[in-house]
């Protein structure tokens, strides 16, 4: 048994393995949605970065520190919206109550309460006992894009169902042509599975084996590539 625990999570994943690893179950029972997506990408490839000590966020960290030790050892408070904030609250909240569709809503769908408590972090590191108004609009702003990043995760509609058959297949490792075909029973015409390698090709490549015959296609992921 745990007492006045708390618990949070820094967790890092690609696209390909959360699809894989996220269960149905954890995206409708109200797991997935406890969590903010956010979405990150290199955006350069640096042979020496710079370490954390030249970064020059002493301050921030001072900062950070100050905040945390003052609420720690502060009696249990209850924090209230200002006027002004309780107004703009007030003017989203709708926007905020309703839902996407699909996947990208099962695992957003806790956006009313999320705002709140990121309102909240922000409120306790500036120090303040009364959540403003600049807290729930910076809080508003940061789950913005924790929401589009879910929506790049989770979104389905990007490729057909058909092609990510292949996908998937292809994320077990390289496939001929011919397994390509036994995915579909054989029931697929090879135009209509052209079409099909054109809708991925920026996620595929095709190199050729050589045989006692003719060379057989091999089709195999792009490395690298997030599915």
């Amino acid at each position: 048994m745990a007492s006045n625990c708390h618990i949070s999570f820094i967790c890092h994943v690609t696209r390909r393995e959360l699809r894989k690893s996220l269960t149905e179950n954890d995206r409708g029972n109200g797991f997935a949605n406890r969590f903010l997506w956010c979405h990150s990408a290199r955006t350069k490839k640096v042979p020496f970065p710079v370490s954390i000590n030249e970064l020059g966020i002493e301050d921030d960290i001072e900062k950070l520190r100050k905040a945390t030790t003052s609420v720690r050892f502060l009696d249990p408070f209850e924090v209230f919206l200002s006027k002004e904030a309780k107004q703009y609250y007030g003017d989203i909240y709708l926007k905020l109550s309703d839902s996407h569709e699909g996947l990208w809503g099962e695992v957003t769908d806790r956006a009313v309460p999320q705002i709140v408590r990121i309102a909240l972090v922000y409120c306790l590191l500036d120090g303040d006992m009364e959540i403003q108004y600049k807290h729930i609009l910076a809080a508003e702003h940061l789950w913005d894009y924790c929401d589009q990043s879910a929506r790049w995760a989770f979104e389905q509609n990007q490729y057909s169902d058909k092609a990510l058959r292949i996908l998937t297949a292809l994320d077990q490792g390289p496939l001929s042509m011919t397994d390509i075909h036994k995915l579909f029973s054989g029931r697929m015409h090879k135009w209509d599975l052209g079409d099909l390698l054109n809708e991925i090709s920026h996620l595929i490549k095709v190199t050729f084996e050589r045989t006692s015959g003719r060379d057989k296609q091999i089709v195999s992921l792009i490395e690298d590539i997030e599915l």
